[in-house]
C-alpha cells in the first residue's frame, strides 16, 4: 500500500505476509541429498535390518533425526511419535539452515555431500 493511500471504515482488508520462500533450486538440491542418504543407507550404513530406503523414506528419517517433526503422544500407551513438518513453506534462509543441518549430521555419519555450488558446477546447472 502507498503511504498516501488509507484505509476506510467500515472495510475488510486483506493483509498478506509475504515470505521469501524457498527456491525450486534448493528443493531439487534437498531430493538429490535425500537421494545419496537412502543410498548410503541401502550400502548397509546404519541399516542393521538391510530394509530398503527410497528417498522418501531417508527424507523421513533424516528429518525426524534432526527433529524437524513435531512431537506427540499417545494417549493409549504413552508411546512419543513425531510428524515430520513441510519444508514448502519454508524461507530460502531458513531452507538453507535445514539443508545445513542434514549434511553436517551425514557428514558425523560418514556420508559427504557437496555443497550446492559445487553439485551445480558438475551439472552446468
Amino acid at each position: 500500500m502507498l503511504q498516501s493511500e488509507k484505509l476506510e471504515d467500515n472495510k475488510d482488508y486483506v493483509i498478506e505476509i509475504i515470505k521469501d520462500k524457498r527456491t525450486s533450486k534448493q528443493n531439487k538440491y534437498l531430493w538429490v541429498i535425500f537421494e545419496l542418504i537412502a543410498e548410503f543407507y541401502n550400502n548397509g550404513n546404519e541399516n542393521e535390518t538391510a530394509e530398503f530406503y527410497s528417498k522418501e523414506k531417508a527424507k523421513a528419517r533424516i528429518l525426524y533425526e534432526i527433529g524437524h517433526c513435531d512431537y506427540y503422544i499417545s494417549k493409549e500407551d504413552g508411546t512419543k511419535f513425531g510428524i515430520i513438518k513441510s519444508t514448502s513453506k519454508l524461507s530460502k534462509a531458513e531452507f538453507s539452515e535445514l539443508t545445513e543441518n542434514i549434511i553436517n549430521v551425514m557428514s558425523v555419519k560418514g556420508l559427504i555431500i557437496f555443497d550446492p555450488e559445487t553439485y551445480f558446477s558438475k551439472l552446468n546447472y
